[in-house]
């Protein structure tokens, strides 16, 4: 990985990062159970690393980029209380199937990024009743009713399928640009 790359990724974690305060902001205005952050920055955690990964095309740039983002996040309530360490697992847990997802349908873009967002999300709901029901932290209670329940499950996963489509479609719009192309490394 160059450089570059790495500074792409870097900086789309940062920028994921202050967008995701919006779900910081709306559980505290509300007073919302811990986890709906996550359920309303899901149109961040479907966009942003899919594009990510369209624009660098290396194999563990998802991961690279999430564990940049839970590393930054370890001040804020997203993936967990302020401070929580064991979030940064939430790196791993969502980066890595969406790298193995491209990895397997790169030649296959718009299904590559459906499927990126779909089971980044489904990786991350289960980690997120796995690790934090292990910590017996709240938000993991609000996962769980995700799960065990059909109606709120489906859009959980089709929406960002959904927007990983929209992903590709910013992707497509970016990917003649010079910019795109230098981080690319084309010639």
């Amino acid at each position: 990985m160059t450089i570059t790359k790495i500074i792409v990724l870097g900086s789309l974690a940062a920028l994921y990062l202050i967008l995701a305060q919006a779900g910081v902001m709306v559980m505290s205005v509300t007073g919302l159970p811990a986890g709906t952050g996550g359920i309303i920055n899901i149109l961040w955690s479907a966009t942003i690393p899919v594009i990510a990964v369209l624009i660098t095309r290396q194999f563990g740039a998802a991961t690279f980029m999430l564990l940049v983002y839970y590393t930054l996040a370890l001040p804020f309530p997203i993936g967990g209380p302020p401070g929580f360490l064991p979030k940064i697992i939430f790196g791993l847990i969502g980066g890595l199937p969406m790298d193995v997802a491209f990895l397997l349908l790169k030649k296959h873009e718009k299904i590559a990024s459906a499927t990126m967002a779909f089971v980044e999300n489904l990786f991350l709901g289960l980690g997120v009743i796995v690790l934090l029901g292990a910590f017996g932290l709240p938000g993991a209670d609000v996962a769980k009713n995700v799960f065990t329940n059909p109606k709120i499950l489906a859009p959980f996963l089709a929406i960002p399928a959904a927007l990983g489509l929209f992903a590709w479609w910013i992707y497509k719009k970016l990917e003649n640009t010079a910019v795109v192309r230098r981080i690319r490394g084309d010639r």
